[in-house]
């Protein structure tokens, strides 16, 4: 980060009257750090002034009174005329700074630095209650215990060293783990609770059968049947629950456990957290086994096709994007170049618009009775950003047309579903970045 940097974050700041965060500042040099330390001197001392001479004048100067009788406060909010960095600037008083360093408040820091800051502790947030508020918002009926389990099994992972790295350093990594986590089984949540839905539909209510039973026996009894039928559904859905949380854990920890030892112990901690996790497959594999048959068989035909070696490293990092695509917006692949990279993504756009193709065409083959497939068509747009300016790629402002989309808005809005009977998925793929 170059000092320009520092000093823009300052100024506007400063200027907008925002808090403005600064995190890891002890990975700057000691030249950086000493020139916020002396920025940051400069602004108190700026505030301090004309905090002092404000009041002075308020103490000599009559109180101004309204039409309503009451004091007028208008002037006591003006803003701070200071200079910072050879500037000349109005800063509001609202304005502040909070700095955070990973190594606390050690010797490293200039001195300038920490007369110009105040130190504080911070505690860690408590992981269970933000859980527990997220699934009640989602409607799960058990959400205290689930939360409870969820974060061990989190905590667990952590200090086995299950997760990967990012995730063990970072607590905000954990946090955002936990959210997708969430947000992944609410998901799974309420497809579930379709199914539930069509399955009532299609079934004869149980109710009626159990008053016709219970009319035959005595009046005692007759309170039993319907405390057996809200147990059994209240066992019904605690399973749904859980089996929802399992799936979303299993479909959010694929992508990021790809070491096999981890991964085996990841396991043994899920299915002791989670005893219902033992009916499911092994998560290493965690896709619909007819589903990943069907696509590792076309990805092969379309490796062949292309005159490439269908090799299993491919078609496995293939199958991981298509899972991750189905999970996140946003996929990076990452990797050097002769990697295979290209080659993973054409063969899976290709394989996947085969599969779409094979099912509207069976679609059209059954006429008043479609089938119901998840394979959907892809459109690839590929974009080389280091061929083109920063107004090309984003955009930007026109005085006279106003603002002017950059490339990759005009992807974005080109993306979006054309139609409502066919959805299509898109693969935005920005080359060389």
């Amino acid at each position: 980060m170059s000092p320009g940097v520092v000093q823009r974050m300052l100024l506007g700041a400063l200027q907008t009257g925002a808090w403005l965060l600064l995190d890891s500042v002890d990975l700057l040099t000691q030249g950086l750090l000493s020139m916020l330390g002396q920025h940051l001197f400069d602004i108190q001392q700026s505030f301090a002034e004309f905090t002092k001479k404000k009041n002075q004048r308020l103490r000599e100067e009559p109180t101004d009174w309204n039409a309503d009788g009451v004091p007028d406060c208008t002037n006591l909010h003006s803003d701070c005329p200071m200079e910072i960095a050879g500037k000349s600037i109005s800063a509001r008083p609202s304005y502040g700074c909070v700095v955070i360093s990973s190594k606390g408040y050690s010797s490293e820091v200039p001195e300038i630095l920490r007369c110009a800051t105040r130190p504080i502790a911070l505690t860690l947030p408590d992981y269970r209650i933000i859980a527990e508020v997220m699934l009640t918002s989602i409607g799960y009926s058990d959400a205290v215990s689930l939360s409870q389990r969820l974060v061990d099994l989190l905590s667990l992972a952590q200090d086995s060293l299950c997760l990967p790295d990012s995730i063990n350093d970072h607590q905000s990594c954990y946090l955002v783990l936990l959210q997708k986590i969430i947000s992944a089984s609410e998901m799974h949540f309420h497809q579930s609770e379709r199914q539930t839905d069509i399955s009532d539909e299609a079934d004869p209510t149980p109710s009626e059968t159990v008053t016709v039973r219970v009319d035959d026996k005595d009046r005692q009894e007759a309170e039993h049947p319907s405390r057996f039928l809200s147990s059994h559904l209240s066992v019904i859905q605690g399973l749904m629950e859980e089996t929802a949380i399992v799936k979303a854990i299993l479909s959010v920890s694929l992508p990021v456990l790809y070491e096999q030892k981890k991964a085996l112990q990841f396991s043994i901690l899920l299915k002791e957290t989670f005893p219902i996790a033992c009916q499911f497959p092994l998560f290493q594999e965690y896709i619909e086994e007819e589903e990943k048959t069907q696509l590792k068989y076309a990805l092969r035909e379309e490796l062949q096709r292309t005159c490439f070696h269908a090799d299993a490293e491919i078609i496995s990092s293939s199958l991981r994007l298509y899972h991750a695509m189905k999970l996140s917006p946003a996929v990076i692949l990452i990797g050097p170049s002769g990697s295979g990279k290209t080659t993973c993504r054409c063969a899976l756009a290709e394989a996947l618009n085969h599969l779409a193709a094979l099912t509207e065409h069976d679609n059209r083959m059954d006429g008043d009775t479609p089938q119901i497939s998840t394979w959907n068509s892809v459109d690839t747009v590929v974009l080389f950003p280091n061929a083109m300016s920063h107004t090309e790629l984003f955009g930007s402002f026109c005085e006279k047309r106003g603002w002017q989309d950059g490339a990759v808005v005009k992807v974005l809005r080109d993306s979006e579903p054309r139609s409502a009977t066919r959805i299509r998925k898109v693969i935005r793929y920005i080359n060389g970045w």
